[in-house]
């Protein structure tokens, strides 16, 4: 199903977006799976969620043909508010998009006097890329609602950017970001949702700014070192200063810095990402560590794209062993752990291995 609702944009206007909710003909749990896609440029727009086309809609249908209801927002944007500026990366406006589509989908009937029947403590939140760090905004905006009307069982990420500053200044101090045309998208992002007025001049250099088009989002190839695109009196402010209304922006972003999920989270980096550098995830790792979350982060040798896979086979694996999650927030409230799969095969994939054992046998460690 293809569902219309609406939310509010950056500036407040009314925003009417849309998303896909998928049910098993079959029996179904009693969960619902609240799914967020990943990186998808606006002229792409027909591989959105609710349109069920494209690599980007391989999850829902996965988790969905497993027995699981699932919700998929569109985000600002794309499907019905294809044409709207995309906030990309601006994570709590994404996050906020996905639970006004849950709760516009405990509303509604699909047919008359049939609701839709989902139990709303037991959210999942998931999502891979951009979407993990949508799901994460996702996760957190359900966790600090006044209304407590749902709560998420568990959340389960892959290959976020859940930290754009430090991303950004890894790849300046590297002088290598495999996606550069991404991070220009994430600065104009920044620029237009907080109203900074930089120009493309003032962001990109010559000849770059002049043939990087947001309007049209026309993103064309960039070299992979940021110094040879950015300027570098505006990458200095934003590593010099944490003040200046860029580093600022980019920085409200890192939301796991001021928030602490009470339900388990498991965190999913390819150690071969060089389009979103695993430095965020070891960061959410660390901060959530010291502060008592019940978090696993496992890690293969994968890249960002080689990774999917893997991601999907732990989130799959645990949605469908309850029991399995039930066990590690115990063993997790108990020890925070980074588990590297790369130790136990030689092609240190974690789609090379039985997840089931591998994930049982960990909690026997």
């Amino acid at each position: 199903y293809q569902l219309e609702y609406s939310t509010p944009n950056l500036n407040g206007e009314i925003i009417r977006v849309s998303g896909a909710f998928l049910r098993p003909t079959t029996l179904s749990t009693e969960s619902l799976i609240v799914y967020h896609h990943g990186t998808v440029v606006p002229s792409a727009n027909a591989g959105v969620p609710s349109n069920i086309n494209g690599e980007e809609t391989m999850g829902i249908i996965i988790m969905a043909g497993l027995g699981h209801k699932v919700f998929a927002s569109d985000y600002i944007g794309y499907g019905v508010s294809h044409g709207v500026w995309h906030p990309y990366l601006t994570i709590k406006m994404q996050g906020q998009t996905s639970y006004e589509g849950v709760e516009a989908l405990g509303q509604l009937s699909l047919e008359p006097g049939s609701p839709v029947n989902f139990n709303p403590s037991q959210l999942i939140s998931m999502g891979y890329s951009q979407g993990g760090a949508a799901g994460l905004a996702f996760h957190r905006h359900v966790d600090q609602s006044d209304e407590r009307r749902f709560s998420v069982k568990f959340g389960v990420y892959g290959a976020g950017p859940y930290d754009l500053t430090e991303i950004l200044i890894n790849g300046w101090n590297q002088r290598n970001l495999a996606e550069n045309r991404l991070a220009a998208w994430v600065l104009e992002s920044m620029n237009r949702s907080y109203e900074l007025g930089l120009s493309n001049q003032q962001m990109f250099k010559s000849p770059y700014s002049e043939s990087i088009n947001f309007d049209t989002l026309t993103l064309p190839s960039l070299p992979e070192d940021p110094s040879l695109v950015i300027q570098n009196d505006l990458y200095q402010s934003v590593i010099n200063d944490v003040n200046t209304p860029l580093r600022r922006a980019l920085d409200d972003q890192s939301i796991y810095k001021d928030w602490t999920p009470t339900s388990p989270v498991f965190i999913y980096h390819g150690k071969s990402d060089r389009t979103v550098p695993n430095v965020a995830s070891q960061k959410l790792f660390d901060e959530w560590s010291r502060r008592g979350v019940a978090i696993l982060y496992l890690e293969d040798n994968n890249d960002h794209y080689s990774g999917i896979p893997s991601y999907l086979v732990l989130s799959t694996t645990l949605i469908n062993e309850n029991n399995l999650v039930q066990n590690f927030a115990i063993r997790l409230a108990q020890e925070k752990v980074k588990m590297d799969v790369s130790r136990f095969n030689q092609l240190g994939s974690f789609t090379e291995l039985n997840p089931l054992e591998l994930l049982e046998n960990f909690l026997n460690f």
